[in-house]
């Protein structure tokens, strides 16, 4: 098993052959330990790697392990290192020839400062935030899951596998229709044109780039005034089509925001949510496989190739017979994300107030 850094994004390591391991590695102990990137602290990557008894784990050289002396304290020192205060902490201490590659040398990393509690303070704040972390971890789990199921039942009846019962689309009552004709794609605002207003935060939202896109909304996302036209504003849940560099189909997951330039808005029109997102998610590939033959320019999709792309679409008697069989995977994986944002809010408002003993428990 190998903990890179890409494979953080997924929250599972990746499973390789050790012929494909290409540079130097740490091996992980068989108990549980921690992992902090030092590496772009700006990103800060935190991971809680669980016990594993008799199999070989390896690490990337950019992570430091960290195994508490006491096994009870994990927990705890894990709240710490995922605080904000720490990673501020990182990001004073970086270096680089680039604002792309700094980074935290060893030495530097194991003189930053955590704070010390009562041994029971720790233990409660340790297992309060632990908790947290697992639900959520289990929620993006099932999410994933959830999704991939639906993916496998659709590219399935894409493909003709499933009973005639639920029609083959080939079958001359499916029709050929254009990409473009599933619903609205409402490409993002020219954020800049709406500054914020600097004086009243209630007034302004978070812009979601392809950044944001890919990893949700930190310290250095981009704000814009609400005055932004309303087609731009997006909500949890929203369909989102990167069509520009990072070719991605995904869910907003997030609270209200304002949509950058480069990324679609999907608002679904005379088909079902769920067939507009897993169609996006599976014609995704083969725009993918343009870019990188070169067959579209910079890697970026044009509304044209969008309206010159044709998609098969089954009669409403058909679609019909179909939702009941994906859509509750469909909207099953969208309510654990959600919930998994909730549990991520709660985190980041909770956990810096325990940590600077804003807060206490009784």
């Amino acid at each position: 098993m190998h903990y890179s850094l890409p494979s953080w994004n997924s929250g599972e390591p990746e499973i390789v052959m050790p012929n494909e391991i290409l540079s130097n590695k740490i091996e992980l102990p068989e108990t549980e330990c921690i992992l902090v990137s030092r590496i772009n602290p700006s990103d800060h990557k935190t991971w809680k790697v669980p016990a594993k008894e008799g199999l070989i784990r390896v690490a990337s050289t950019e992570w430091v392990v960290l195994t508490p002396k006491a096994a009870s304290k994990i927990d705890f020192i894990f709240a710490c290192v995922t605080d904000i205060s720490f990673q501020y902490q990182l990001d004073s201490l970086s270096n680089g020839t680039s604002s792309s590659h700094q980074r935290v040398n060893r030495t530097d990393f194991m003189n930053i400062q955590i704070p010390k509690f009562d041994s029971k303070i720790e233990n409660k704040i340790g297992v309060f935030m632990g908790a947290i972390y697992s639900l959520r971890a289990e929620k993006i789990q099932g999410a994933s899951l959830l999704q991939e199921t639906a993916e496998v039942l659709f590219n399935q009846w894409m493909n003709g596998h499933l009973p005639a019962s639920v029609g083959k689309n080939e079958d001359i009552q499916w029709q050929s229709t254009s990409l473009l004709d599933l619903g609205q794609f409402v490409n993002g605002a020219a954020s800049q044109k709406y500054p914020p207003n600097l004086n009243s935060e209630t007034e302004n939202l978070p812009v979601v780039k392809i950044r944001e896109m890919a990893s949700g909304l930190d310290d250095k996302t981009n704000w814009a005034h609400n005055s932004a036209p309303e087609k731009y504003h997006i909500v949890d849940g929203d369909i989102l089509f990167s069509w520009a560099a990072t070719l991605l189909v995904q869910h907003w997951h997030g609270q209200d925001a304002l949509l950058n330039q480069h990324i679609f808005k999907v608002i679904p029109e005379s088909v079902p949510e769920w067939f507009v997102f897993l169609t996006l998610r599976r014609e995704i590939r083969i725009f993918r496989f343009l870019a990188q033959d070169g067959e579209t320019t910079m890697g970026h999709i044009t509304r044209k190739q969008l309206s010159e792309h044709l998609v098969r679409v089954p009669p409403k008697d058909i679609m019909e017979k179909m939702t009941p069989l994906i859509e509750p995977y469909y909207l099953q994986g969208k309510s654990n994300m959600a919930q998994s944002n909730s549990l991520l809010e709660l985190q980041r408002t909770v956990l810096p107030k325990l940590i600077s003993a804003n807060i206490s428990f009784v």
